[in-house]
């Protein structure tokens, strides 16, 4: 079986089965953006006024994957990963 290719400017999301509390996001997953790998994490809230109260939308965070150096792990931007995988 051929091992899975990420495409640039695609990503996938799978249910988050480690969710601990409200903060933890629903879906987890990964993207290819220009090149560089991006953790994707995803909630579902609820508009609550104007309009459109009480639709639901997705909202979403993407955080760059850390990279290995030296063999320790960096975050490009943070010196600490968030914690979230």
């Amino acid at each position: 079986m051929a091992e899975y290719q990420q495409k640039d400017n695609q990503g996938s999301l799978f249910k988050n089965t480690n969710r601990k509390n409200d903060q933890h996001p629903l879906y987890r997953g990964s993207a290819l953006i220009g090149g560089q790998e991006y953790w994707i994490s995803a909630w579902i809230n609820e508009v609550r006024s104007g309009e459109k109260a009480g639709e639901k939308y997705m909202s979403l965070k993407l955080d760059v994957k850390e990279q290995q150096q030296g063999g320790a792990s960096v975050s490009a931007g943070s010196e600490e990963a968030d914690g979230f995988f």
